[in-house]
């Protein structure tokens, strides 16, 4: 099979393979570097690896539409990389490959081709778990090579790898509406959920969002009834019923990602927050401070079967709990803002982590160029006291050296260090930070202090903007978004907290023009 994109490759006119490719696949497996006499015969895989997938494949739905490929398309000469540009173009290729049979979800089998389809390289910290934004747009299993197993004989590490792939398109579970109906009397009576998840991490550094969870069970109670878990989501129940729940973003937009409008009324971490600001938020910290329940465990990723299920019902108990003993001790007003502000900022915010925010790529791209010219333009290496400076150190100046500046601020330029607190530093030297240099221009001007201070706001917004968003930024087709966590009651002022990417240290100047 020809490639054009193989033109000008090091690797033109070797042995190519033949991907079997199914347009509209469900499943579409991806190896990595091709065994070399495999790829002389034009296959994927070897014999021997076709033969251990047997028993795995044959888990799945025959019904299945399965496409397989992989990541390099030939087999270097023996002893010889790749290379770069050869990995590149196959890169390209796999994309169309990608595109060609529109999978429901994609199997990375080890470390290139993890590498290759969702630019992460921890294959097995990534073992077993599904990523659900990827640069392909496409839910991507994580699971090591069948070459791994040959080597090291880890058969449990690779079967723990493909678990999630055959739990994947496993139907919904019924909804039996008499055990439903008969757990629940009476649903105009306020209940406390509880999902129980196992969660998958989406970008290393970075925790996952509530809706990449994968739910297990869901605890019930209320005060007056037993708590129970089911492990049927109903949605005409969580919709119609009044819910209480802690920390209930999360929950909420775990809700919102399966299409369910939860009806949740109250939320006993923002009441927490209301009540008290010095108080910790964890569910197990105010079941502790109000004498509820105090039988926890710590991971809930370590439980399984019943120790799971009992979790989300006892989590739900005291959940109904907590809000029967901090409900009350809200006055008039902080019972308003609490219904009035807090729950529907709740539900903002998790529609805001889920949809994301839209970026416009050519507009930040011009913000980029117009920067590098506001750099250029302050001219820094022609001000006559940094040429001072150089004539009478024996390094040449570094801006981002907190002792050149302040060398060059308090002897060079003579500025005497202000009577503030923030103008000392915790070694006990004097302070080069944006508000003391602010505070000591306004006092004096000069053009090069001006030029510091501005080129510490250029330069900052570089680094903590520009290029923080670019490893948080997904692009589907023409829509490029950024998502970020947003957590309310995290702060003794009550504004909203942002990180991965802290969205909070956006530049008014450039962000506006940047976001959708």
């Amino acid at each position: 099979m020809a490639y054009q994109e193989c033109l000008g490759c090091p690797l033109q006119g070797r042995p190519q393979l033949k991907p079997s490719l199914l347009r509209d696949s469900d499943i579409l497996f991806v190896f990595g570097d091709p065994d070399e006499d495999a790829c002389l015969e034009g296959k994927i895989y070897t014999e021997r690896t076709e033969a251990f997938l047997e028993e795995y494949l044959s888990q799945l739905d025959k019904n299945l539409a399965l496409s397989f490929t992989s990541v390099l398309k030939c087999y270097p000469p023996s002893g010889l990389k790749p290379g770069i540009k050869a990995r590149a173009l196959c890169r390209d290729i796999l994309m169309a490959e990608v595109k060609l049979t529109s999978p429901k979800l994609i199997v990375a089998f080890g470390k290139s081709a993890v590498s290759a389809l969702t630019e992460e390289t921890a294959i097995k910290k990534l073992n077993g778990r599904i990523l659900w934004e990827t640069p392909t747009g496409v839910p991507t299993a994580i699971c090591i090579s069948p070459v791994y197993v040959f080597h090291t004989g880890d058969k449990d590490l690779f079967q723990a790898g493909f678990l999630p792939v055959a739990s994947f398109f496993e139907p919904e579970p019924q909804i039996d509406m008499e055990l439903v109906n008969e757990l629940i009397p009476n649903p105009d009576c306020p209940y406390a959920v509880d999902i129980e998840t196992k969660w998958v991490m989406e970008k290393k550094d970075r925790p996952a969002r509530p809706h990449e969870g994968v739910a297990v069970s869901m605890g019930v109670s209320n005060i007056e009834e037993t708590a129970f878990t089911h492990n049927v989501f109903q949605k005409d129940f969580l919709e119609q019923t009044p819910l209480i729940v802690h920390s209930a973003q999360h929950e909420h937009g775990w809700f919102l990602s399966k299409g369910i409008n939860a009806n949740i009324i109250h939320d006993t971490k923002l009441l927490a927050y209301l009540l008290d600001q010095r108080l910790s938020l964890r569910l197990e910290a105010l079941c502790l401070k109000f004498g509820i329940d105090k039988s926890y465990k710590t991971d809930v990723t370590q439980l399984e079967g019943e120790d799971l299920d009992g979790r989300g019902a006892r989590d739900a108990y005291n959940t109904a709990k907590l809000a029967e003993v901090i409900y009350p001790q809200l006055s008039e007003d902080e019972a308003k803002v609490y219904h009035d502000v807090l729950v529907p900022a709740m539900k903002a915010v998790a529609r805001i982590e889920l949809e994301g925010i839209r970026i416009d790529l050519p507009k930040k791209r011009e913000v980029a160029v117009r920067i590098e010219a506001d750099i250029k333009a302050l001219d820094l290496a022609n001000d006559e006291y940094l040429i001072k400076f150089n004539a009478n150190s024996d390094k040449p100046f570094n801006i981002k050296s907190p002792v050149h500046k302040k060398l060059l601020v308090y002897d060079i330029l003579g500025y005497t260090p202000p009577n503030m607190r923030i103008a000392k530093t915790d070694s006990g030297g004097f302070s080069t930070g944006k508000d003391v240099l602010t505070y000591l221009l306004s006092q004096r001007h000069t053009p090069t202090l001006e030029k510091l201070i501005k080129y510490s706001e250029y330069a900052g917004c570089r680094s903590n903007f520009l290029e923080a968003l670019d490893q948080h930024i997904i692009t589907r087709g023409d829509v490029s978004k950024v998502y970020t966590s947003l957590w309310i009651g995290d702060t003794s002022t009550g504004r909203i907290k942002s990180n991965k990417p802290n969205m909070q240290n956006s530049p008014k100047t450039y962000a506006r023009q940047i976001f959708i």
